[in-house]
């Protein structure tokens, strides 16, 4: 393995948001296996010059990683081995409401950490957190003579762990980092809670549940469970304990008009040379029928004409402006590569180098280029004879 982290999700968010506006961007261990490469600029990763970097140090100059965080990987990547500091010995879960509720009244200070008794709900609301899918991580112990010092809300077995609380929050994310879990903030990872089922426990003519954190904070009510999901029909972000049977929109799907929670995606319905027009506000199951323009770094519904070139997906209007195709190959390429041949077809840089020919300042493929000169020379024999006649 190249990098100990270069199958997490917030390592390939990372890369593909310096890719944005740098393709060439690329790590990789250094020869010194105690640090890590990677291209400066685009100038040296043409010529495949890699600048040797402690793994700290480009963590925390090119991330968003916490302090912690940076250190616990560094020190992986370093030593190949996972940092004491990580030990997964120290997180321990709890999962069932009892211990649930305990770990938020002898823990950290947040809203759902009160009594049960501060809340209109009819028990404490983060008891419904103990459906079967979701654990509390935590630091220290739950007994009243304890103090838990850290927690965090997870789901096992996506091996996930959202917002974290508490003076040794960022011990808790290494000990759980070191058994194979994931940040959610870290990653970006919006959809990681999606499917996580709550007990569904009426009271009156509402539901109760807790203030549910990004980037998770809606759910559905499928009459059993409740399940958390970033676009649920419902909002979860209520400090009382209670939400209303009744489904709450945040947002109308400019698609499908139907309502929908948290965000959506920004979609253009028409393209112009200057990028996208119409724009339109939809929600996720609409989106899954749009492309992503790697040229205009926008959503495009997928009635937009489109075409793929080096592997990405572009509007045609974008490869209109900023392609061309080569009369020699048929193939696609950058108009900045561009040459236009002595009869007005038009090669590739590359394609000319190889196959071309120039004379006297005008291009021609290399075949065409001999028969020029073959032409030339004849002339000039006619032109001698003549004169010596």
């Amino acid at each position: 393995m190249e990098l100990v982290w270069e199958n997490e999700d917030w390592w390939l968010a990372h890369l593909t948001d310096r890719r944005i506006d740098n393709p060439w961007w690329n790590v990789q261990r250094a020869t010194d296996k105690t640090l890590i490469a990677y291209y400066r600029n685009a100038e040296n990763a043409e010529r495949d010059r890699w600048t040797p970097i402690k793994p700290g140090r480009y963590l925390a100059t090119f991330t968003a990683l916490p302090a912690a965080e940076v250190k616990y990987w560094a020190t992986y990547q370093s030593s190949g081995k996972v940092p004491e500091a990580g030990d997964p010995s120290l997180a321990q879960f709890a999962t069932t409401p009892d211990d649930i509720e305990a770990v938020y009244l002898n823990g950290p200070s947040s809203c759902m950490s009160h009594e049960a008794i501060c809340y209109e709900s009819s028990e404490h609301p983060v008891r419904v957190y103990g459906a079967g899918d979701l654990a509390i991580a935590y630091l220290g112990g739950i007994d009243p003579d304890q103090e838990v010092t850290a927690r965090a809300l997870c789901w096992p077995e996506r091996k996930v762990f959202g917002r974290r609380y508490g003076d040794d929050d960022e011990v808790l994310a290494c000990a759980l980092l070191a058994m194979g879990y994931r940040d959610v903030y870290g990653q970006g990872a919006r959809s990681a809670f999606n499917g996580a089922r709550l007990l569904r426990i009426e009271d009156d003519d509402s539901l109760i549940v807790p203030y549910l954190d990004q980037p998770c904070q809606n759910f559905n009510d499928d009459g059993e469970y409740l399940t958390m999901h970033n676009q649920g029909e419902h909002c979860g972000q209520e400090t009382s304990g209670l939400v209303s049977m009744e489904p709450r929109y945040e947002y109308h799907c400019e698609c499908c008009d139907e309502g929908f929670n948290d965000g959506g995606t920004t979609v253009y319905t028409l393209c112009g040379q200057n990028g996208g027009h119409r724009e339109r506000h939809w929600c996720e199951c609409c989106a899954e029928n749009t492309f992503y323009c790697q040229g205009f770094n926008e959503t495009f519904s997928g009635v937009v004409a489109s075409d793929d070139w080096g592997g990405e997906t572009y509007t045609q209007a974008w490869l209109d402006d900023n392609t061309f195709i080569s009369d020699y190959s048929g193939e696609r390429f950058s108009t900045d590569d561009l040459v236009t041949m002595h009869n007005g077809d038009i090669w590739s840089e590359d394609e000319f180098d190889r196959y071309g020919q120039e004379i006297d300042g005008k291009r021609y493929a290399k075949e065409d280029a001999i028969a020029e000169i073959e032409r030339r020379a004849a002339s000039e024999d006619d032109a001698q004879l003549t004169m010596e006649v």
